[in-house]
């Protein structure tokens, strides 16, 4: 199998403010939104595709939910 390693592909899962919630406890990695936002600069600036893949939960208690 071969892959195309000219375009990569930057690919973002579940960034949502649910993550912040009390509930979840103490995050191991509270410079992650720094970290990410400083490669998206990056990728948009080179002109690089972005997928965002957004956790949308259809259980109303959900902190994932819309």
């Amino acid at each position: 199998m071969n892959f195309d390693t000219t375009n990569p592909l930057l690919m973002l899962i579940d960034l949502q403010n649910a993550i912040d919630d009390p509930s979840w406890g103490v995050r191991n990695n509270p410079e992650a939104e720094d970290k990410i936002q400083a490669l998206l600069k990056v990728w948009r600036e080179k002109k690089r595709p972005i997928l965002h893949i957004k956790h949308m939960s259809t259980e109303s208690e959900s902190k994932y939910f819309p």
